[in-house]
């Protein structure tokens, strides 16, 4: 009888049994070489898993990372001009820019983008942040179904012509590695500063509102002309004025004649009866 002992990778016969050379000692070595087939075939699937995952921009560590869960964290800064790190960039996640962030009032403020191709789209994500010398420490976000919110870093060189960093999701199911590069420091574009605010003293004036133009009256067609001949216009009738009527005889003006004067009476004499006394 056969008598097995275990083995890593199933049954192995001692040579004793081997050199009887009976049935059952052929059966089981066909076992043995079934099992390491079936593992060998699952160690390449498992193998070639992880190789597709890490070429995977969704997975883990994709995009020029290799990721885990954990973050690398971001060395000491070194002094560097702010203005190294703005412009673009291209980088391990497409075409970069870095502006500063106009919205806050820290100068060490910036904000920037990235641009690259998945499956035939262009995606776009968003970054914002604090730039301490030649360290940048942000938050982004990827305009995904659903999105993707996370953090990281990138460092400079001091000279502004590349930087490497590490980036993370939120919930740290994904991480990797981001690094850029450009063939010489580039002027940073000049930011848009934002619209003064009301009533501010500071603000220069506004120029004098345009006064709007006066409205052109519309000009009448002109009428085409007639293809007859013109017709004769019968002369304007205007009547003789009535000849003025004869002077008719006035009667003369009546005057009366004024009346006589009446006679004069009679006195009686002095100191007569009836007289008046003097």
């Amino acid at each position: 009888m056969v008598t097995p002992v275990i083995a890593p990778f199933g049954f192995r016969l001692l040579p004793a049994e081997i050199a009887k050379g009976d049935g059952t000692v052929l059966a089981m070595l066909s076992r043995n070489i079934s099992r390491i087939g079936i593992l060998a075939i699952i160690s390449a699937f498992v193998l070639g898993s992880a190789s597709a995952r890490k070429n995977d921009p969704n997975a883990v560590g994709g995009r020029g990372g290799a990721g885990g869960p954990a973050m690398a964290t971001p060395p000491a800064p070194q002094a560097m001009p702010p203005e190294y790190a703005y412009g673009f960039w291209e980088s391990s996640f497409g075409a970069v820019r870095i502006d500063r962030d106009t919205r806050v009032a820290m100068p060490e403020a910036v904000t920037g983008t990235w641009t690259y191709n998945r499956g035939g789209e262009y995606v776009t994500g968003y970054f914002a942040g604090t730039l301490r010398g030649t360290v940048l420490e942000f938050s982004w976000t990827e305009p995904l179904q659903p999105p993707l919110t996370g953090t990281g870093f990138i460092a400079f060189d001091s000279a502004g012509t590349s930087f490497s960093g590490s980036w993370a999701t939120s919930n740290r199911d994904r991480s990797g590695t981001w690094t850029g590069w450009r063939g010489q420091q580039q002027a940073a574009p000049a930011p848009v500063a934002p619209p003064p605010a009301p009533n501010d003293p500071a603000a220069a004036p506004l120029p004098p509102p345009v006064e709007p133009a006066a409205p052109v009256a519309p000009v009448a067609p002109a009428q085409p002309a007639s293809p007859y001949p013109p017709q004769p216009q019968a002369p304007t009738y205007y009547p003789a004025p009535a000849a003025p009527a004869p002077a008719q005889p006035q009667p003369p003006t009546y005057y009366p004649y004024p009346a006589p004067p009446a006679p004069a009476q009679p006195q009686p004499p002095s100191g007569a009866p009836g007289a008046p006394n003097t």
